[in-house]
């Protein structure tokens, strides 16, 4: 795992309090790629970004949700049927899961 990547495929930017009993984990993707869940190659190439919000297991007694920013990717292989995919974060979160893997 690399080492700027403590968290399972991402950084973490803040904790921040949002309340008297939730916490926020705002964190992003490090790598600087990802593979198509297509046809298997790795792109370079961002699309865009978006947020996501899993809720996690509470902290410390507290809810905990994470502000997760990740990345769209083009796949530029031509014969694949997908033009577009999200990183994935397989160690901290399934595709389109709306809580984290712990």
């Amino acid at each position: 795992m690399d080492q700027l990547c403590p968290a399972p495929g991402c950084r973490v930017d803040r904790v921040v309090r949002v309340g008297p009993q939730t916490i926020r984990v705002v964190a992003h993707g490090c790598r600087d790629h990802a593979r198509c869940p297509e046809c298997g190659r790795v792109s370079h190439a961002v699309h865009g970004r978006y947020d996501r919000h899993p809720a996690d297991l509470p902290v410390f007694g507290r809810e905990a949700t994470l502000g997760l920013r990740v990345r769209r990717f083009y796949c530029r292989t031509a014969d694949c049927p997908r033009r577009t995919f999200t990183e994935r974060l397989p160690g901290l979160l399934a595709p389109r899961a709306r809580r984290t893997r712990r």
